[in-house]
Formats: C-alpha cells, structure tokens, sequence
C-alpha cells in the first residue's frame, strides 16, 4: 500500500482524504490542529504547522515515511509546503514552479502581459516603500491586495484617499510570505470563476460560475451561479482565454481555480488570478460532481499523482452555491423554518450558533454558512436557492 502525505486536515479535505482510503492509499495527515477532523479518520496523523516544510521534511526523514507523494485540497495555504516536500523529495505533484506563479499575482500580470493577453493596469510594490504615495500616484479608484494570499484577505476597493493609511495596513496584515502587496485599476464588470483539469498540457474547463455580489462591496461573493443563461452566453469566450492563460503558466498536471472578469468599459475579460487548487466550501467535492457528474475528487488524486485519465463526459448542469451573512453584532437566534425540508435539491450547513459573536461581510471568512440548490433546470434550480435563501433567518443584536 503506498503512503501520500495529505497537507491540511480540515472540514474541507475530509473528502479527499476518504477518496485516497477508498483508492487504497494509506493517507498520513499532517495539521497543525491536533483535534482537526482529518486527525480521526486519517490512518496516520501528525500535528505539525503547515506553514513549517522544514520541520514536516525532518519528521517524515525521521520516522522514515516513504510517500510516493504530497498533496493538499481546496487549501491556499498548504500550497507552498505541499510544493516544497514534493521538490526536496522529487515526488510527483504541484512542484515549486507551480506554486511560485500560484501565489504571487505579480507573476501571473506578466504572464498576462507576456501572452498579449487582457492585464489590468498594475504596480508591485514592497511592503517597507511608500504605498501611500504610490497609490496617490497610481490614481483613485483602485484595488489593493497582497501577492499571496486568498479568500478576499487584505483586498480593498480605494476610491480616495479616506481611511487609506487603516486599508493599507489592513493589506499589510494580510501579507503571508513574500512582503509584497499589488495595486491595480478597477475594472467595473462581472465576475466570473472557472475549475479546470490541466492532464499533459491540456485544459479541461470543469465549471464555469457568474459571481453575484452585494451592493457597494465587490470584494466577496454571496452567490455563485454555475452554468447560468449568462456563463453559456459568454462561455465560449471565457473558455478561450482561460485555457490561453493556463497554457501560459506551464502548470503540471493539476486542477485550477481561476477568476476572471467581463469589462463594463470594453467589452473583454480579464484574469484576475489563478491557482493551482479548486475553490473552497465543498466547490471541490460537492460543486463540481453536481454540474460534471464526474467524480472530480478521484480524477484531481490521478492527476497528481501523474497518471494519465480520460475523462468521461462531463456534463454542465444548473447549480448555485450561496452564502448566509449579516450586520456586525452576536446572534440572539437562528429561526430555520420547517418549509425548507421540503426541498429535494438544497443542502445548507452553518458555521455559526447562537450567541457567537459575527463581523459585516468584509471577507469570506465573515459568511454564516452556505446553501447548495442543484438540479437540471435552471430555474428550478434558482427559484429552490431563493426559497433556501429566506427559510433561514439570524437575529442579531
């Protein structure tokens, strides 16, 4: 039986790790949670910081673990480790390579550029220089964000300059490794997120999504329509540029999450940023097998691993993942009406209860939890996902 080291044990790998079991692989689990869910199922379990590769290579020498390879699912921040152990031990899987244009938009706007694709106006900037003069010369409205992070983390929309010494520190707190951050104009237009296989060179677009997003905050999404009248209207191009970019980028064998947007002002779309895993809240192992009808969790594992797949069809069924939230305050009580048993194609799942403490929606990680309505009709499948959206209701004070 051979071992593969599986980075990053949350609620969102436990899918990948169950898959690797069933395939018959003997999976050892590294988190730096040691009562994380992936700590009881896994067959091996070690807790050790993710962000440490150094300490994760000197355990996996120590204790003599010959694993075939390292992999992590629908997690940012194993990126880099993940890549690291699969470098220093010349395993299969995302390698440095990937990852050093995975986490660094910087790279990925000159790639853009590199390939005459769409780039938005843009500047790199260190950590220690004079941001705030920089943005003043770059010119209002803009977006700041760092290089490499995820999840609308330390991203903000400036129109002037109010409040910009508290944004630009707010992005500087959100700088993981590499102690640069990214200025760039704001494009108005709509925003799309597209999964994609890439198999020896080839890409294979799994899901395309219509972002829709709250008035006045374009940071973070609230829903995700998959496959809309919209994405199959625009789909043909979205498929054009996507699969230029990811050409361009040289990845291994691996599935992406990349975002792009459709302009208001002419008419194109622009990547935004690309990475070398699939999206997050279950887009992985419940999004993407819903609209493909493929078990994509089985055929990424392939894929890293090196092995050659065939896919089957995929199909491009309705769907729509949305997010529950709310004001800054705690919550007295969560009414969930009964009606919302009655609907066949909906899962919904909480993240918090009554009594906890709740922020406004300035980032992902501010959602109340997810709903997922499916199915094979679009309407149908939009007007379960309204129904979802108002059967369950947060009293906040």
């Amino acid at each position: 039986m051979d071992n593969i080291l599986v980075v990053g044990a949350g609620e969102y790998q436990i899918s990948g790790i169950k898959k690797l079991q069933e395939l018959g692989f003997f999976v050892i689990a590294i988190d730096g949670n040691e009562n994380c869910l992936g700590s009881k199922i896994a067959d091996l379990f070690i807790a050790i910081d993710i962000h440490n590769p150094n300490l994760i290579i000197e355990t996996i020498n120590k204790r003599n673990l010959k694993i075939i390879s390292a992999i992590c699912f629908a997690t940012e921040i194993a990126l880099r480790t993940v890549a690291a152990i699969n470098t220093h031990f010349n395993l299969k899987g995302i390698n440095n390579h990937d990852v050093s244009i995975a986490t660094d938009k910087a790279i990925q706007r000159y790639l853009l550029e590199k390939n005459s694709l769409p780039c938005p106006k843009y500047k790199e900037l260190q950590i220690s220089s004079d941001i705030y003069n920089s943005i003043i010369d770059f010119g209002f409205p803009c977006i700041i964000k760092p290089t490499d992070n995820a999840g609308s983390r330390g991203v903000s929309l400036i129109q002037n300059e109010n409040g910009l010494d508290d944004i630009i520190k707010e992005c500087i707190k959100n700088v993981n490794f590499d102690s640069k951050i990214i200025i760039e104009e704001f494009i108005p237009g709509i925003e799309f997120t597209v999964e994609a296989f890439i198999s020896e060179n080839s890409v294979t677009i799994l899901g395309i999504s219509e972002k829709r997003k709250p008035v006045n905050n374009f940071t973070v999404s609230i829903e995700l329509f998959y496959n809309s009248p919209l994405v199959e209207k625009l789909r043909e191009n979205i498929e054009k540029v996507i699969t230029n970019y990811l050409n361009s980028c040289n990845f291994s064998n691996c599935i992406t999450h990349t975002e792009i947007i459709y302009s208001f002002n002419d008419n194109k779309l622009y990547v935004i940023e690309t990475t070398v895993r699939s999206g997050g809240f279950h887009i992985f192992d419940k999004i993407l097998p819903f609209i493909t009808n493929v078990d994509i969790v089985k055929y990424s594992i392939y894929l890293n691993l090196g092995t050659k797949i065939t896919l089957p069809k995929i199909e491009k069924n309705p769907c729509i993942l949305g997010f529950y939230y709310g004001n800054k305050g705690t919550i007295k009580k969560i009414n969930i009406l009964d009606e919302i048993k009655s609907l066949s194609n909906i899962e919904y799942n909480l993240f918090v209860k009554s009594g906890d403490s709740v922020s406004n929606l300035d980032s992902d990680g501010a959602r109340f939890g997810y709903y997922i309505s499916y199915g094979d009709n679009w309407e149908s499948v939009y007007n379960q996902a309204r129904m979802s959206e108002y059967l369950i209701k947060f009293e906040i004070v």
